[in-house]
């Protein structure tokens, strides 16, 4: 998201960022308002400019100032105040100096005024997710000492006793904003006397050098000296959606993964942020779970049960969360949330988003993701099966916390939908599944000669040929088309999402998979073992050493078949993976005859069995035997096959029809072809 001041409210008038496109008064009306600095406006602009942490920086070249938080914010607040008038110049040490300009208008002539003013930082109490709010402690020129506090306003308003604004105009004020989809902070503040506050400060100071204690006697401090505040008005940040999100959003819709929105964010922002992303749509139940006891809220989620639909929104906050998850309730929330299209869950900190996904791995067998841009989400991101941090505005936690980082959340689309989601799944499955296939290939006719031989304990292949066949002769064609394997080029498979599902379907990785290239390997196995026998060994073609001939042969067709197999089974041919496949080959052809005149019982074996018309006539029928179905079958797929829909699109692509054609049409995918994942 990209944070900028979208509106504050003052009382009975609200006002907006001149880039606002509300039809409220702009904020610089604001300079019209300070020129005494007991009004309520200006109480809100100073609270605005000193609560943050925000360090002001110069540009050396230019001059220009700006401004560095680690909270994008803080950052739009500050930018905000300076907007209405009182301009953060300075932060020096514990200093803080601020600008103020007014201005007073006799009809069309606008007279300015500025003057500078000087604050001494006290104390800074920093924000946290459990306190939900952050204070800051000055003390001004004239001597006075001044607390202001920001915070959310479930905290805010528990923690006032007067209201130097109207309080139900700034709370109807406070719903409006977030029902626009803004965050909300609330502002406070109180004077602090200096004989109260001299105490309260060594009573702090005490406690914080107290080694067995420190936490509990410091927040009990702190909780002391944030109350009796005096409300003085509440900010609108707008939280923009950065570019390509609610269309990332549909195409994850459209491959069948489920989104859960986990935010700090009032209910109202939170549904109205869901609507902009496309996870709320029009059609959808809006479900909100609400208790403040514990069977209060099981009876909540027992009749949200029975009452449960498919397109509904579940939507609940952090008070109610945690009743939610006790034991008696989770079981009952989790089947609700399943149930649902969505959850959104607000207010929630971030230990109760770790929770959440915690839930939804023990209770579901399902892959979970969670993707976050703050510190907030660190807890999260480490929580889900897989963690994406995004790269904002909010420093680098989230992103040093991943398994994975992009630059904007709409990159995720990709990511997911094709590199390390979809396309990274077909390469493992195959990768896998081939592994299989040419191990059961060379290690089955040990098993089979065995047999022949009475099991005399005698190998089938020499040693170094068992050592050398995964080592070098085969390592080189899986690992290369493990890496660079594709089935669809990825315009194509960004157009059909729904793609996406086959791998939650176990389309490619299945028993029944492993089943089909097993009864390959196995027949494949059978012909390259018998064949040498019953044509060497049995008729003697090795001149003497025709148990080595026949051994020697039958390493000699399996190598190339299974080198074969992998051919044919390749999509994505490239000059590297073409160069690759030679020289896996080549090396083995180059192998064979240096171990011919080095290696002691198969010494000369090979020379003597390449020369024999038997030998040829085998790997010819071997040969045969094991690619001329694979041929037809694969043919068969690309070019008749019509339950899957990679060939479809293969076909069309071929055809450069890739969108055009009327049997690929997106519906045809979505609705008939493409199989429906159990919420996986």
């Amino acid at each position: 998201s990209l944070d900028a001041l979208g509106a504050s409210s003052a009382g009975p008038g609200t006002f907006h960022s001149d880039e606002s496109p509300s039809e409220l008064p702009p904020v610089s009306y604001f300079r019209r308002l300070l020129r005494n600095l007991d009004s309520r406006e200006s109480h809100f602009a100073l609270a605005m400019s000193l609560c943050h942490t925000v360090v002001c920086e110069y540009d050396r070249s230019t001059g220009a100032l700006s401004y560095n938080s680690d909270s994008p914010d803080e950052c739009a607040l500050v930018r905000g105040a300076e907007a209405m008038g009182v301009r953060l110049f300075e932060r020096c040490g514990n200093k803080l100096y601020v600008a103020i300009t007014e201005e007073d208008r006799h009809g069309s002539h606008v007279k300015t005024v500025t003057y500078t003013l000087t604050f001494q930082i006290l104390r800074v109490i920093h924000f946290s997710s459990d306190r939900k709010r952050m204070t800051i402690i000055v003390r001004d020129e004239n001597g006075g000492i001044k607390l202001f506090c920001k915070g959310a306003d479930s905290v805010i308003l528990e923690r006032c006793e007067h209201y130097l604004s109207n309080k139900e105009e700034t709370m109807a004020h406070v719903t409006q904003f977030a029902e626009e989809g803004y965050r909300i902070l609330l502002f406070a503040e109180r004077d602090l006397e200096e004989n109260y506050y001299n105490t309260w400060e060594n009573r702090f100071d005490e406690a914080e050098l107290d080694i067995h204690s420190k936490e509990s006697k410091t927040q009990a401090l702190v909780d002391e000296i944030e109350r009796h505040f005096t409300l003085i008005g509440a900010s609108a940040v707008e939280d923009k959606l950065q570019v390509g999100v609610p269309e990332t959003i549909s195409l994850f819709q459209k491959a069948g993964i489920k989104i859960w929105v986990l935010t700090g964010d009032k209910l109202e922002t939170s549904l109205e942020m869901g609507k902009l992303c496309r996870v709320v749509t029009p059609k959808m139940q809006e479900v909100i779970v609400q208790g403040t006891t514990r069977s209060e809220m099981g009876e909540q989620l027992e009749k949200a049960l029975q009452n449960a639909k498919e397109c509904q929104a579940v939507l609940i906050d952090g008070s109610a969360l945690t009743l939610a998850l006790l034991p008696s309730n989770r079981n009952n929330f989790l089947k609700l949330a399943l149930q649902a299209a969505t959850v959104i869950v607000c207010r929630a900190s971030p230990i109760q988003k770790a929770l959440v996904v915690e839930l939804v791995k023990a209770g579901v067998p399902d892959v979970t993701l969670a993707v976050g841009d703050g510190a907030n989400d660190v807890s999260m991101i480490r929580a889900a099966h897989v963690g994406v941090g995004v790269t904002g505005q909010e420093g680098m936690q989230a992103v040093r916390s991943a398994d994975y980082a992009v630059q904007q959340f709409s990159h995720l689309g990709r990511l997911l939908l094709y590199h390390a989601g979809r396309l990274s799944y077909l390469r493992t499955t195959q990768c896998i599944d081939y592994f299989f296939y040419k191990n059961i290939v060379f290690t089955l006719p040990q098993f089979v000669y065995g047999i022949a031989s009475a099991f005399s304990a005698q190998t089938y292949f020499c040693d170094l040929y068992i050592t050398a066949y995964n080592v070098i002769f085969t390592a080189l064609p899986v690992t290369v088309r493990a890496v660079m394997e594709t089935d669809l080029l990825e315009a194509i498979a960004a157009k059909f999402p729904e793609l996406y599902r086959f791998g939650a379907a176990d389309m490619f990785f299945s028993p029944r998979t492993m089943a089909k290239s097993s009864t390959l390997a196995v027949s494949h196995a059978l012909i390259t073992t018998a064949v040498p026998l019953l044509l060497i060994q049995h008729n003697n073609l090795g001149e003497g050493n025709s148990f080595w001939a026949a051994s020697v042969a039958s390493f000699f067709y399996i190598v190339p078949i299974v080198h074969f197999q992998i051919f044919f089974e390749t999509w994505n041919w490239t000059w590297l993976i073409c160069l690759t496949y030679a020289i896996s080959l080549g090396a083995f052809f180059l192998c064979i005859g240096v171990y011919d005149h080095f290696i002691g019982d198969i010494e000369g074996v090979w020379r003597t069995v390449i020369n024999k018309q038997g030998f040829w006539i085998g790997f010819a029928l071997a040969s045969v035997a094991c690619i001329l179905p694979v041929v037809a079958y694969k043919c068969y797929e690309e070019n008749f096959e019509t339950s899957n829909p990679v060939h479809i699109l293969r076909r069309t692509r071929l055809h450069n029809k890739v969108l055009d054609s009327s049997r690929v049409a997106s519906t045809d995918l979505a609705t008939s072809v493409v199989p429906s994942p159990s919420n996986k």
